[in-house]
């Protein structure tokens, strides 16, 4: 169950990876590296400082017990530290002048992804990679958790390879059978805020100013996930939060269009600003790309 966890988590990544080879200069291996970034460093901090935060509330006097502060924490500060913190390695990578003049979007996007990518892993395998021995096999495909109505599900590789940004888990309404992947939303919420953060490393002036609405609109985001899951008789918020999953895969996709379209723009006022970077070919009037082919060949 693991592997297939892990397959779809890094299939996810992998077609960040493909659709933004125009425009990004991170490498392959730079980007895969992020996603155990994300799981062994922004996970685990994450686990850390959680757990830190409920029980030192849960000890005041009017704290209350400790199941209330987790169950309230879920949707209310758990949703913000996760995203800060996912968003953290990119910050870092940034303090460095090198990086933050090298760096589009598309690079914060995608890196970001994988960072997002890595936690979403984390949490799956946390809370059902000790489950395999009573896992069994769905006739649809993949592997189903029976511990409930709503049972837990692993998809297969039919499934991960037919979806797009595929979760490691997701839950199986009872009697579906033809189950399959959801999006992995901290891949989803992490690719946005990480536009934010490339837009805030990158922008000018005001511009920068915008850079905030990605990272309020993921954390918005996740906290009423989350509060749809924590409230059952929530019947709005859940109809709300079913819609919005339902669209959940378009988001990666149009924020990668933003970024690689400010980065396509970008690398366009270069080539007008220092035309010593371009080839020969180009300066003759071919365009990039079949001047970069008839280079190589």
């Amino acid at each position: 169950m693991a592997v297939l966890m892990m397959t779809a988590t890094v299939y996810g990544v992998v077609q960040l990876l493909v659709l933004s080879s125009p425009t990004r200069s991170v490498r392959v291996s730079t980007v895969l590296l992020a996603i155990a970034v994300g799981v062994y460093g922004c996970g685990i901090v994450t686990v850390l400082l959680e757990y830190a935060y409920t029980r030192t509330v849960s000890d005041q006097p009017h704290g209350g017990t400790l199941l209330d502060t987790v169950k309230t924490a879920s949707y209310t500060v758990d949703p913000v530290m996760e995203e800060l913190i996912k968003i953290t390695p990119l910050l870092v990578a940034a303090w460095n002048v090198k990086i933050r003049r090298q760096w589009g979007l598309t690079d914060y996007v995608v890196t970001g992804a994988a960072l997002g990518a890595g936690f979403g892993l984390l949490e799956a395998v946390a809370r059902f990679g000790l489950d395999a021995a009573r896992a069994i096999s769905h006739p649809g495909g993949g592997w189903v958790i029976p511990d409930s109505l709503q049972a837990p599900w692993i998809p297969g590789p039919d499934q991960v390879f037919a979806a797009w940004f595929p979760a490691p888990f997701t839950t199986l309404d009872f009697g579906g059978a033809h189950p399959a992947a959801d999006t992995s939303p901290h891949l989803v919420y992490t690719a946005a805020a990480a536009l934010g953060v490339g837009i805030l490393m990158r922008g000018r002036r005001w511009l920068r100013a915008l850079g905030l609405v990605p990272i309020a609109t993921a954390c918005a985001h996740h906290m009423l996930a989350n509060y749809a899951a924590a409230q059952p008789g929530a019947r709005d918020t859940q109809s709300l939060v079913e819609d919005l999953n339902g669209i959940l895969w378009t988001i990666p996709l149009a924020v990668l269009a933003i970024a690689m379209g400010a980065d396509m723009w970008q690398i366009r006022r270069a080539k007008r600003t220092v035309p010593g970077v371009l080839l020969r070919e180009e300066r003759a009037g071919r365009t990039g790309f079949a001047a970069l082919t008839g280079y190589g060949l």
